[in-house]
């Protein structure tokens, strides 16, 4: 009788999440996973042992929260098909619709940050205070919430991140878009400009999407919420 393979133990969330961030490094670096140390990733694993656990037990109250996770959970994610329209995802698929492109009409790199901080604060304006407000025209600080948003008023309050970080924007541009598109790489940075909203439940987001989408020329909705777009983590967001 051959003798049995000894059974490994189960892998903590933490290390197959890390795992993951392994594959993905030596991925983008053209290497296999066994050339990339891995003592490296054994400082993150405390942190995102961490994360995932606070990530689950929000999962977990998202999950009982009332009908809205499952409306969430099966919403489709949409783009511009056809010439401008707003279409789901799986709509188009069924077509064989290809998406719109959407770019930046600006390809220099330092124009665009400086039309980013004019946007920022255009957007702010846009998804602040109620129009009576006292405060309405007041400039918030980066990191600062606005509680209750006009923009959506089922949310418990907005946070101000700021424009992106030029070093973060340069980043991206090089890792997600130079191969293909060289020295055009920067027109396709779209969001330099952005604000987040924080919602109680997913019923409430969901209500406050469907007054976004109201409000705004909405040419994109990334739902991380439906089963296919959740990350390793848990993370569960609409952008």
């Amino acid at each position: 009788r051959a003798p049995e393979e000894p059974t490994s133990e189960p892998r903590a969330p933490a290390d197959s999440a890390a795992a993951i961030v392994n594959s993905a490094v030596a991925l983008r670096c053209g290497c296999t996973k066994a050339e990339v140390p891995s003592v490296g990733l054994r400082p993150l694993l405390e942190p995102l042992g961490a994360a995932i656990e606070a990530y689950r037990e929000a999962a977990q109250g998202s999950e009982t929260g009332g009908e809205g996770f499952s409306s969430l959970r099966t919403r489709s994610s949409q783009r511009l098909f056809m010439d401008g329209h707003l279409m789901d995802d799986v709509q188009a698929w069924h077509q064989q619709c290809e998406p719109d492109p959407i770019r930046q009409v600006e390809e220099d790199f330092d124009a665009l940050m400086a039309n980013a901080q004019v946007a920022q604060q255009q957007l702010l304006q846009m998804i602040g205070p109620p129009k009576n407000d006292s405060s309405r025209g007041v400039l918030w600080d980066v990191g600062a919430r606005f509680p209750h948003p006009r923009a959506a008023k089922t949310a418990l309050f907005a946070v101000n991140p700021g424009v992106k970080s030029r070093e973060a924007a340069m980043v991206k541009a090089l890792v997600d878009f130079q191969p293909a598109e060289g020295a055009s790489r920067f027109r396709h940075v779209l969001d330099l400009a952005r604000v987040c909203l924080v919602f109680s439940n997913c019923a409430n987001l969901r209500s406050g999407l469907t007054q976004l989408m109201d409000e705004f020329e909405v040419v994109d909705v990334r739902n991380h919420y439906a089963p296919s777009m959740q990350s390793p983590l848990g993370e569960r967001y609409i952008e």
